[in-house]
């Protein structure tokens, strides 16, 4: 049978005929590409120009929007150039999403960025907060809220894969407990990215900050840091679930410089301990449930300040915290290391300054046990002053008074106050105090302390240089006691060494010390005696060597004290004490001395701590036995008064004469208002010391200035008469007496540099040489 095909024109019109039967749905598609693509074209258009509308209607006079890119299709918008008043700048913001996650509820989030972007936000008086001339919809009623929970599903996931905010500058104004206070912050740089997530949602972020300038003013501080750079990764918990409970943030790295903290209030400690205070609060809320590890943290230029009485608390050249870990129990740290710490300083005056501060390997314990493998202080150099009137240089201006002391002052009765007026009671603090357990504690070679008093004359000033300084471990619970040993260096000569172990229970203190005073001048301890016995120290060394031990609140010492050379003579004012001793004090020291000059006795001291006994026995047999060795009319002379007593003033004028006829060498000379040894007499002095090498004798050296060299003619300049009123300066009797000191130190360096041990060699206590006429500036020197 013959197959027939169909005509090839036929079947085109067949074709034709079966497409001509959807002329409508092609139209309609079409026109709906066509619609598509002008709205999509259209709509950063309508985005910009509903948004301006928008800024308008809520109080933004002039806005402007640059640009508007949305793409549907790769999830991407980008708005640029925008500005709303004088206020509120962005100068770009984009999102970048991905659809498909959203169909398992979640927003994935490609990038978010956020570039040169200026707000100022301030409160108006409602309360209300406004960002610039924008006035934003109050906030949704509380009620609404939880209503609006209610119905809302479960919570969607949002994962952030990239953040990118570069150039932010924030600032706000507002009032807080009626009080104002200005918030500027400048964040340079903001880069988050995503290291990892978990299938419940769960993120590691890596985060990495740099603020610029940032700074708080109010309430009564002022607090300005320059620089922050932040670096750390952050565990973030799944949305719906317990987020500061789960909040983690590892390898921290933290950077300030220039941080400052002005306090203006007028006590200043006060408001410190309400701050760690408030810290408490929060940490019971946040920082509890936060965990960090490997925190590192910089700081430069730290400083605190109490303004109002001009007084700086503290300051802190740099400090750097070394892998610390913080959780909900304890804190760790290998090393905290603080750097340049200026102690309280009032204007001009300061108590000094800590070159360094190192804690090793820390465990602190939240429940207020702490331990410490080594405390050390390097460098320290401080000084305490003592002024004329009794008070502490800086250190009394650290305890202002408190808001109770003025109350109790303007009510006059403190009992009243405290029970009556809550608002001024200081708060209670509850909690055990913290025990801090230190394994070794230091103070390096080289630190010094001094301390000077004016509140006597002439002063007291002395200079302690630490030699070796270690104590551990330092147990205040009293568990375990600590090795003690200390070689100080006192003055010039003297030396103090401690040695042996110290317990440090607050109620049962024990001790086993030895300690070895030596070679401590006693002429600047004069003051302490003058005023009282009307005797100063010309010169003299005092030594003791103590055994002491401590326990069951019992003490047991024994102390050997040795006094060499111990001259005294009249002061220009009698003291208010002399007329106690019932004998001249020079005569009562003679009945210790012995052949050479030297007192040498035990003092015993045993019984409880809070009321010893002091056994002056042997001080007694020892003024006895001196009495007798001077044969009969000696112990007459203190029986037979007053025909005694008028005997001795004969004897002791004769005895004056011998002290006069003592050997003497030739002084040693200097020039007028100068304390450097010329050539003749620095060789002067080192034939001194060699003959001291070669003879056992002791020597006296005894600085003199004058009164003339104390009086300093105006200068007049070659070719020029004097002028007729000029006035001559007039150097203090501190200034000479310090001039002669001088001199005596020089000379006892170069004696002491031939080999002179320090136990043959006598400061004397300076002197002023009123003689006008024959007076010259020496040293004299007086064989023993």
């Amino acid at each position: 049978m013959r197959e027939t095909r169909p005509d090839p024109e036929f079947c085109e019109l067949c074709e034709l005929s079966k497409f001509s039967k959807y002329p409508r749905f092609f139209k309609l598609f079409v026109v709906t590409v066509l619609f598509l693509f002008i709205l999509l074209s259209l709509l950063p258009v309508g985005i910009r120009i509903a948004a301006v509308s928008w800024l308008e209607d809520h109080g933004v006079q002039k806005a402007e929007i640059a640009n508007v890119d949305l793409n549907i299709f790769t999830g991407s918008f980008a708005l640029e150039g925008l500005s709303a008043g004088q206020g509120l700048k962005l100068g770009r913001l984009a999102v970048d999403i991905d659809w498909l996650p959203m169909l398992d509820d979640r927003i994935s989030v490609r990038l978010l960025e956020l570039k040169d972007f200026n707000a100022e936000a301030h409160q108006r008086e409602d309360g209300e907060w406004q960002l610039a001339s924008l006035v934003l919809d109050k906030a949704v009623p509380e009620k609404e809220t939880k209503e609006i929970a209610k119905g809302a599903s479960e919570p969607w996931q949002i994962i952030i894969h990239a953040i990118s905010v570069k150039s932010v500058n924030l600032k706000a104004a507002g009032t807080m407990d009626k009080q104002p206070f200005d918030v500027a912050l400048l964040l340079n740089s903001l880069n988050v990215s995503l290291v990892k997530s978990e299938a419940d949602g769960a993120q590691w972020l890596k985060h990495v900050m740099e603020l610029g300038h940032v700074s708080f003013k109010g309430l009564g501080y002022d607090v300005k840091n320059d620089a922050l750079k932040l670096n750390e990764t952050i565990f973030l918990p799944a949305m719906g679930s317990d987020i500061a409970a789960g909040l983690k943030i590892n390898n921290l790295d933290l950077k300030l410089n220039k941080f400052s903290f002005l306090d203006s209030h007028q006590n200043a400690q006060l408001d410190t301990i309400k701050l760690s205070q408030l810290n408490v609060g929060i940490r019971k809320v946040i920082v509890e449930p936060l965990s960090i590890t490997n925190l590192n943290l910089k700081l430069n230029g730290l400083s605190l300040l109490d303004s109002r009485q001009s007084l700086q608390l503290v300051a802190i050249d740099a400090m750097a915290l070394n892998q610390a870990n913080i959780d909900a129990k304890k804190t760790t740290f290998d090393l905290l290391s603080i750097q340049g710490i200026g102690l309280p300083t009032a204007g001009k005056d300061s108590l000094g300054r800590i070159g360094k501060v190192s804690l090793q390997q820390a465990d602190l314990d939240l429940a207020g046990i702490y331990t410490l493998k080594k405390v050390a202080i390097h460098d320290l150099q401080a000084s305490i002053k003592k002024l004329e009137n009794g008070k502490i240089l800086v250190l009394d201006k650290l305890r202002p008074k408190s808001k109770i002391d003025h109350a109790v002052k303007a009510a006059g009765k403190s009992s009243s106050v405290e029970k009556n007026d809550a608002a001024v009671t200081a708060p209670v603090i509850t909690d055990k105090k913290p025990i801090i357990y230190i394994d070794e504690f230091l103070i390096e070679k080289g630190s010094s302390l001094g301390f000077r008093d004016e509140s006597i004359f002439p002063a007291f000033d002395t200079k302690v240089v630490f030699k070796t300084f270690t104590f551990g471990p330092v147990d205040p619970s009293g568990k375990e006691s600590g090795k003690l040993d200390v070689l100080l260096k006192l003055s010039k000569n003297g030396s103090l060494a401690v040695n042996g172990e110290l317990n440090l229970n607050p109620d049962d203190w024990r001790a086993d010390l030895k300690i070895s005073l030596k070679n401590f001048d006693m002429p600047r301890l004069t003051g302490f005696i003058e005023g009282d016995f009307g005797q100063s120290i010309k010169t003299g060394q005092f030594n003791m060597d103590s055994t002491i031990k401590i326990a069951n609140n019992k003490i047991d010492a024994k102390n050997k004290l040795l006094i060499r050379k111990m001259v005294i003579e009249k002061a220009k004012k009698p003291g208010k004490a002399e007329q106690s001793l019932g004998m001249p004090m020079d005569m009562a020291l003679d009945m210790l001395r012995d052949e050479r000059g030297d007192i040498s006795m035990e003092v015993p001291i045993t019984g409880a701590l809070d009321d010893p006994d002091i056994n002056a026995n042997d001080v007694i047999n020892q003024a006895l036995m001196s009495a007798m060795s001077g044969g009969v009319m000696t112990y007459a002379k203190l029986l037979l008064q007053p025909y005694g007593a008028i005997y001795m003033v004969a004897e002791y004028a004769v005895g004056a004469a011998q002290d006069a006829a003592k050997p003497k060498l030739t002084p040693i000379q200097f020039d007028e208002r100068s304390a450097q040894l010329g050539a003749d007499m620095t060789d002067y002095a080192s034939k001194i010391g060699l003959l001291m090498k070669s003879k056992e004798f002791r020597i006296e050296i005894c600085g003199v200035a004058t009164r003339s060299e104390g009086v300093v003619e105006p200068e007049v300049k070659p070719g020029k008469k004097a002028k007729p009123d000029a006035v001559p300066k007039l150097m203090s009797d501190e200034q000479l007496l310090a001039l002669a000191e001088a001199r005596s130190d020089a000379v006892l360096k170069a004696i002491q540099a031939q080999g002179i041990t320090a136990n043959r060699l006598f400061n004397c206590r300076p002197n002023i040489d009123e003689d006008a006429k024959s007076a010259k500036p020496r040293v004299e020197l007086i064989l023993d």
